[in-house]
């Protein structure tokens, strides 16, 4: 009978951990042998664990990566300009402590958007806040956070975030109003926050983007003074995720 009310308060309480652990410990005789600390230590530590998990679950949903991306899964090619210990420095986090930014560079299908995609579910699984925009959709959602009277909550909630991934940085050139308010998102981070921006063209041609070069020195200069930059190199790595049958047909295409 105390057995099942014990469940019943702990379902009520949403300790499902430790009713999971509780049913284990009640079924396995080895446990008498335990004390009652120990005993008292592993539900806790279930229920721990569930919380915790659950907690990193939510952060990789919030964050909308494209991709599920991790850093174990990073090739390091020598020709990739990439270098492993630099990546496991960044692992540590402390840049994100410091509120530093990382800028990445490099051709179409060098890995950028991954890697950064990568740091990102890494801090996820350290329980910060991460949100991942391509720059169009983030200047999407503003101007329907105007167009709703929701823009101050949008822009909150970008505040709130550890770290801002901006990728496709460059695609296209960013008018007066959208300049102003790419810079007015930078400077909301700076020193507070940190923000990884990835981009195909290199730094020193990114005062092409910005329509106002006044705005584009602002931006660039909050930006790469607290940044860390990673200029990804050698050829597409698109072509290594085809099938060993489409590799098959592209070269039987070029003989």
């Amino acid at each position: 009978m105390l057995y099942n009310q014990t469940l019943e308060q702990l379902s009520e309480l949403h300790l499902n951990g430790m009713v999971k652990a509780y049913r284990e410990v009640d079924k396995n005789d080895s446990w008498q042998e335990l004390s009652f600390d120990e005993r008292l230590a592993f539900l806790v530590n279930e229920e721990y664990e569930r919380r915790m998990n659950n907690r990193v679950k939510r952060r990789i949903t919030e964050a909308k990566f494209k991709q599920p991306a991790q850093l174990s899964d990073i090739i390091y090619d020598h020709e990739r300009n990439l270098d492993k210990d630099f990546i496991a420095r960044l692992s540590t986090h402390q840049w994100i402590k410091n509120h530093e930014n990382i800028v990445i560079t490099g051709a179409t299908g060098t890995g950028k958007s991954f890697l950064a995609q990568a740091l990102g579910n890494d801090a996820c699984r350290h329980d910060y806040r991460v949100r991942y925009y391509r720059l169009g959709e983030l200047l999407s959602d503003l101007k329907f956070g105007k167009d709703a009277n929701i823009y101050n909550k949008i822009r909150g909630k970008l505040q709130r975030q550890d770290i801002l991934i901006l990728d496709d940085w460059g695609l296209a050139e960013l008018d007066i109003p959208s300049g102003y308010e790419i810079s007015e998102i930078i400077e909301d981070r700076l020193h507070t926050s940190s923000t990884i921006v990835v981009s195909q063209f290199p730094i020193d041609t990114w005062d092409r983007i910005f329509e106002d070069k006044t705005t584009a020195d602002a931006v660039m200069d909050r930006l790469i003074s607290m940044a860390y930059t990673i200029d990804l190199k050698g050829p597409s790595l698109r072509s290594k995720a085809a099938s060993p049958e489409l590799r098959e047909y592209k070269e039987s295409m070029i003989k």
